[in-house]
């Protein structure tokens, strides 16, 4: 957690990817031929290509690393251009401002952890008051990713290093003068407060989903989000409000492509010049036989 901002933009002038991860549809993204020690940033954006719903407006976004190779990359830092909270591995809950760099969210350089996905949820300034109106095919920056390339092996090429699932967040004000129907699909979210613990508390006796009375407001300390793990519609009315929920919106994969190291590229190249030297000696030799 030591390494300045500053230090890691130095460091990412290597390459600044052309491709934002987060872009509505599945997306792969292969970096530049790479070489142990390169760094890298990538910008981070959500791009809809709907408006959001009449009844919500767009309240930030939740992002989930996961790392599958640490002998390949680095997650260095995340640059977050939204206030943010996660909780890191190990179980430590941290909040930060808006352009704030979160540094080794995954753990220290060279010993980042992988198969522990860390979720970070960005807020938008305005989520608590209705949010904000979607433009369709805008983009809305979530921030910066900063890798490290390490252990540059060609071998590793084509392969998939990590990943980013993202989330659409939105809050509610209000159903409308009558009643609106929700459907929320499986892996999308409730924003809840901590004695929730299963969808099936959000059932009530008319055999209706609705949203939790208590509405935890965005830094809650005893909020969480709430797997949705089945269907389930929910039933909006006027006196509904304030309620936040997530929809999935799409995974995106990050590659990284290695180059051999320059000291590799020249034993290899003494190698073709020791052979070539060898054969030239033994034809010699055999002339003067």
């Amino acid at each position: 957690m030591g390494r300045s901002l500053s230090l890691l933009l130095g460091l990412a002038l290597a390459l600044a990817a052309s491709a934002a991860l987060a872009q509505g549809v599945d997306t792969e993204i292969k970096t530049p031929p790479l070489q142990n020690s390169d760094t890298f940033f990538i910008p981070i954006s959500i791009h809809n290509t709907a408006p959001n719903p009449a009844f919500a407006g767009w309240a930030g976004a939740i992002m989930k690393m996961h790392l599958y190779d640490n002998t390949e990359l680095d997650v260095d830092a995340f640059h977050s251009a939204l206030p943010g909270r996660t909780t890191l591995p190990g179980g430590t809950v941290v909040t930060f401002p808006a352009s704030t760099p979160l540094v080794d969210p995954l753990g220290p350089r060279s010993q980042n952890v992988v198969s522990v996905p860390v979720s970070l949820t960005l807020w938008h300034p305005n989520a608590t008051n209705s949010g904000i109106p979607i433009q369709p095919s805008v983009n809305q920056p979530l921030g910066t990713g900063f890798f490290h390339v390490k252990g540059s092996d060609p071998a590793g090429n084509s392969d998939v290093d990590a990943t980013f699932m993202f989330w659409n967040i939105w809050h509610i004000f209000g159903g409308g003068p009558g009643s609106t129907l929700l459907r929320l699909d499986p892996s999308d979210r409730v924003w809840v407060t901590s004695n929730i613990q299963d969808p099936g508390q959000l059932h009530n006796t008319f055999s209706e989903y609705r949203f939790p009375t208590q509405h935890p407001t965005p830094f809650q300390t005893n909020a969480h989000w709430l797997h949705i793990t089945q269907p389930v519609t929910f039933h909006l009315t006027s006196l509904d409000g304030s309620a936040f929920y997530a929809t999935f919106l799409n995974t995106a994969t990050l590659g990284v492509e290695h180059v051999p190291e320059p000291a590799s590229a020249a034993l290899i190249g003494l190698g073709l010049v020791a052979v070539a030297a060898s054969r030239a000696a033994r034809r010699r030799r055999l002339a003067a036989a």
